[in-house]
């Protein structure tokens, strides 16, 4: 099957889809003992060795409903781009050095804040990782406890335990009056719907959530087949049969989503892998599976990378991937301030990655196609003046024409000699100016309340 980037047909897309059902039909999906008795019977549905295997007809059928129900709340195209940071970093890069330390409380408050500030350039996004100087079972409570108090947009993070999603919950209800409807799992490749998040996901739909979101994040050559549309069929068979055996679970109680998703694996370093361009070429293939599936998806990670410094590295493969993508019709990018698959946190990068941002935002914008009786009257005027720097639609117009960058600036070889700064030096100024505009405190009754909640969270966990 050849598929070339930005030609992938039809045909090509329903012969990938017809592989996912083959694998869903004759290999299906390993599930926990517990819920083995709660599919036995069903129709469509044969259970051999702790693996659901699923006919077409039934997959068929739902996701015939499921594209109905993705046309039915289609939503608009936003009107302006907009750059996410991350949730799960471990670490941080003292700005400045080339020294990475694990991320501290104290670094990840001014990392929330940071993001806060920059809600106005399209930057969205709270606590970007888990303090690593507490209890593993305490980082995610602490780390939405940041995300509530310092942001006004915070999310909850990601969890690994019941434990964890109860006192989340709570902080939830505080922040929003209403309760936690959604959750999202990722399913283990190849083809396993088991773990500490799938527990969660039950756990929880029979608390009453009322959506559940199935991901998955095959690696072509190590957790799914080298061959990059095989790798496909195997990640859609994935959350498609986790989707819809949960559908069953919940006695069609519950809205189910997936996200069709494969990423590209370093087989020399062993390890996963951002920003490569074979993700460029996934991302494509993604976006156009899950269209075939009733998901206009526009998202896309080009801002994620594998370099472990903001470097030319980190700036080629983030700039390359960025203005790809946003030339395909990107509206959301995600991985703003991270490094390293995620690992690390940088202000300097996250200062940097908003240049880039503002780089491709300008390219969107595209040009102006302004030509008026105006014409001969300024040709004239430039003539007369042998420039036309200071005629008055130059005056007027400039910075409409023109982006004036904070980092990437223009300047002459001589000019630059006096000011003598790197980039990541001209990162840091900035960064250090933007934290001194934040101004946002949560409600005293709100951050009262959130308070007690962590506190009471942090004696229970010390009495275990």
């Amino acid at each position: 099957m050849k598929l070339i980037p930005y030609k992938i047909e039809k045909k090509q897309l329903i012969e990938i889809h017809n592989n996912a059902l083959k694998i869903l039909n004759n290999i299906g999906i390993e599930v926990p003992e517990s819920v083995i008795s709660k599919l036995s019977g069903r129709k469509g549905v044969k259970i051999e060795n702790k693996r659901v295997k699923l006919n077409n007809s039934i997959v068929e059928d739902f996701l015939n409903k499921y594209k109905s129900k993705s046309v039915a709340k289609k939503e608009k195209k936003q009107d302006k781009l907009i750059l996410r940071s991350i949730g799960h970093v471990q670490y941080f890069l003292i700005p400045g050095t080339e020294e990475i330390k694990p991320i501290s409380e104290e670094n990840l408050i001014e990392a929330t804040k940071l993001i806060d500030v920059l809600y106005s350039d399209g930057i969205r996004g709270c606590c970007p990782g888990r303090p690593q100087e507490l209890p593993s079972k305490l980082q995610s409570l602490a780390q939405y406890r940041i995300s509530c108090l310092y942001s006004r947009q915070p999310t909850i993070p990601a969890f690994f335990s019941i434990w964890e999603g109860e006192y989340l919950t709570k902080m939830y209800e505080i922040i929003t009056g209403e309760k936690l409807n959604t959750i999202g799992i990722h399913i283990i490749s190849p083809l396993k719907m088991i773990g500490e998040e799938v527990e969660i996901g039950l756990y929880f739909m029979q608390k009453g959530v009322k959506e559940i979101w199935v991901d998955t994040m095959p690696t072509v050559g190590a957790t799914a087949p080298i061959f990059i549309p095989m790798a496909f069929s195997q990640a859609a068979a994935e959350v498609i049969g986790v989707s819809l055996i949960l559908k069953i679970l919940s006695e069609e109680q519950v809205d189910v989503n997936f996200t069709v998703s494969v990423y590209p694996f370093d087989l020399k370093y062993g390890c996963f892998v951002y920003g490569s361009a074979e993700h460029i070429l996934m991302e494509i293939l993604n976006w156009k599976i899950n269209e075939f599936y009733g998901r206009d998806i526009r998202l896309s990670k080009a801002f994620h990378t594998m370099a472990k410094l903001p470097d030319v590295q980190c700036g080629a493969t983030v700039g390359a991937f960025a203005m790809a993508m946003m030339l395909l019709g990107a509206e959301t990018f995600s991985g703003a301030g991270s490094l390293c698959i995620d690992e690390i946190w940088s202000h300097e990068k996250l200062m940097i990655d908003k240049e880039i941002f503002n780089y491709i935002k300008r390219v969107k914008n595209g040009i102006e196609f302004k030509i008026d009786s105006s014409l001969l009257e300024i040709i004239n005027e430039g003539i007369k003046e042998n420039s036309f720097l200071g005629n008055y639609s130059t005056v007027k117009n400039y910075r409409n024409t023109y982006w004036l960058p904070e980092l990437f600036e223009h300047e002459s070889l001589s000019i630059w000699k006096v000011k003598g700064k790197s980039i990541r030096e001209k990162a840091y100024e900035l960064f250090k100016s933007k934290i001194k505009e934040y101004n946002y405190e949560l409600e005293a009754t709100k951050r009262i309340e959130i308070e007690k909640i962590y506190d009471y969270s942090k004696k229970e966990l010390q009495n275990k």
